[in-house]
């Protein structure tokens, strides 16, 4: 037996909630870049670093449900806002890594606003569908 999920309003709360946050902590990600960094550091960013946010971007972008396709998993479609909220945050994450880690600033701040690229729009508001849609 499986929990019943929650009523759709609480349920786009928080998954309004979570936007949110990953905004915030990418607005965070930016700050930390810019006072960590040295303007003018001259090393170049490990390849490694791209491959994360590329690889990172990547399921970003193919988790992000279409709002036109009509809900018929509500847990697939959570499970999927929640997936590509976390992984624009963690290009972000990767821009502050490289950017700790001596990477130049320009490309650290790169990373961060990609990740605020790929979380920027709103996730799709999930609606329970009836039993005669589910049928």
């Amino acid at each position: 037996m499986t929990a019943p999920l929650p009523t759709t309003d609480g349920l786009n709360r928080a998954i309004q909630r979570v936007h949110r946050s990953v905004l915030i902590l990418l607005a965070g990600c930016a700050i930390v870049v810019w006072l960590s960094t040295a303007a003018d550091a001259s090393e170049t960013t490990p390849r490694i670093y791209a491959w994360a946010a590329t690889g990172l971007g990547g399921i970003a972008i193919l988790t992000r449900p279409f709002r036109s396709v009509p809900i018929k998993n509500p847990k697939l479609v959570l499970a999927r806002i929640l997936i590509s909220l976390i992984a624009a945050a963690g290009v972000g994450l990767t821009g502050v890594t490289a950017a700790v880690m001596g990477g130049p600033r320009t490309t650290a701040l790169a990373y961060v606003l990609a990740g605020a690229i790929f979380a920027l729009r709103p996730p799709a508001r999930i609606k329970l569908p009836t039993t005669a849609e589910s049928a």
